[in-house]
């Protein structure tokens, strides 16, 4: 509270209060506004000794470390006097009763915070270790945290692929609905988020037309509305990052510090789940491209009809593999020749 010590100088000290004469009081007040604190209009005359109109009576509110929690001000007293030590000791003692129990309110709503914040971090945990299908594991993580954090307008969580240096994003969520223009697309690594991968820190913007200018990167707009608040974190694992989570807002300053540190904590779990999950996929597509080697084998050996093996060749990868068109040939040596053997359009 700077603005309020220059009000608690030593030189207007009375007992724990500070009693500021009217003179003192218009010079140390010319640049503030204090129209809150001193509502109370005196228009009759008064004696010298008496309670004068711009006077301030006031009483600092000090935690047990000795921390400015608040300052009392108390204004024109009934019997018009302007205060000694011993008129305002009951103010004191109210003020130190006030200080401490503005205090507690303090601690308690720490506790219940961190409380929350622990149980929060507790169920997104479970939910990123509940199942290995990477999109049903990400939709539940992002339930915990939308429960916590409220919906957040914007949401998304890329993955990071270090050799084609390609992004591609995993979930994106618009107002707690998926966008399916973004979901499962690639990109370049560029933007906010290509400088969290790159230099493997987390980044709160608290304001991005404000903070234009120092930005680390230029943003990359995703989306039509203007971005205000902007978090990323770095999933991390093994000291490489594998991709990012990223909350934002159409507000300023709409998340708190107590926020990013949630999801900081979360991140590096997400991060091994994450993993996870992708070598999981890694090893499903892994067995089903050999289960499709294995049957185009048995293929191959069964038949010595060049159709009916490219046929059937066929019906194989279809099945596994997105194709518009199949063309298989076939090549006779004694010719040189190449002819169709079977095609699919």
């Amino acid at each position: 509270m700077p603005v309020a010590q220059r009000f608690l100088d030593p030189r207007f000290r009375l007992g724990r209060t500070f009693f500021i004469a009217q003179d003192a009081g218009r010079e140390l007040r010319a640049d503030v506004d204090l129209s809150d604190i001193m509502t109370i209009s005196i228009t009759d005359e008064r004696l010298a000794h008496e309670w004068q109109a711009d006077d301030m009576l006031l009483v600092p509110l000090y935690s047990m470390r000795g921390k400015l929690l608040g300052i009392i001000s108390v204004d024109n007293p009934y019997d018009r006097q302007r205060p000694t030590r011993r008129s305002v000791e009951p103010l004191e003692i109210y003020a130190q009763q006030a200080a401490i129990a503005i205090e507690n309110l303090s601690l308690l709503r720490e506790a219940r915070d961190q409380a929350a914040l622990m149980t929060a971090l507790a169920r997104a945990s479970a939910a990123a270790v509940s199942t290995l299908e990477l999109g049903d594991l990400l939709e539940r993580v992002y339930a915990e945290i939308a429960d916590y954090l409220g919906t957040p307008p914007f949401f998304f969580v890329l993955s990071y692929d270090r050799q084609s240096e390609l992004v591609r994003y995993e979930l994106f969520k618009e107002q707690g609905e998926n966008k399916p223009p973004f979901l499962s697309a690639t990109h370049a690594k560029a933007g906010l988020s290509g400088w969290i991968i790159d230099h493997g820190e987390p980044l709160y913007i608290h304001d991005l037309l404000a903070e234009d200018t120092q930005l680390p990167a230029t943003p990359v707009p995703l989306i039509e509305a203007v971005i205000r608040s902007w978090v990323g974190i770095p999933l991390r694992s093994q000291d490489r990052v594998i991709g990012v989570l990223s909350v934002q807002s159409l507000q300023p300053h709409a998340f708190s510090d107590r926020d990013v540190r949630f999801l900081s904590t979360l991140a590096n779990q997400l991060a091994v789940a994450l993993e996870k999950a992708q070598l999981f996929s890694e090893r499903e597509q892994r067995l089903a491209e050999l289960n499709v080697i294995n049957a185009i084998g048995q293929v191959v050996n069964s038949t010595l009809n060049i159709e009916r093996m490219l046929s059937q060749v066929y019906e194989r990868l279809s099945a596994f593999l997105p194709m518009d068109s199949f063309l298989g040939f076939e090549y006779h040596s004694d010719l040189n020749q190449i002819v169709t053997a079977l095609m699919v359009d």
